[in-house]
């Protein structure tokens, strides 16, 4: 049988199926993040901030604790701009190029 044969039978085609197998993968390690992230937000934390009886010394541990989450979060922010901006960069400079040779060919 065909491709279309296939497809409209509901049978995953092998290009379908490697981009089924990409989804299945990634929510896969999505998940798997997510159940990290919660294990070490109930571990680090623990781990930071000890007992002591003075409260200066858990201020001090709590102001380590919550400058190092905002400095790691603010690094993966500009990373991620970043990272977007380039790929931005990109399509628009291949936007222009299609548009210049879809204008040669007319």
């Amino acid at each position: 049988m065909n491709e279309e044969a296939l497809a409209h039978w509901g049978a995953v085609v092998p290009k379908e199926r490697k981009k089924c197998i990409c989804v299945y993968v990634c929510m896969y390690v999505c998940f798997m993040y997510v159940q990290l992230g919660v294990a070490i937000g109930f571990l680090l934390p623990t781990m930071i901030v000890r007992n002591h009886d003075d409260l200066d010394d858990i201020a001090h541990d709590l102001s380590v604790m919550y400058y190092s989450v905002a400095g790691l979060t603010t690094a993966l922010l500009v990373l991620i701009v970043l990272c977007e901006y380039n790929n931005f960069t990109t399509l628009t400079n291949y936007s222009k190029q299609t548009q210049s040779h879809h204008h040669c060919m007319s």
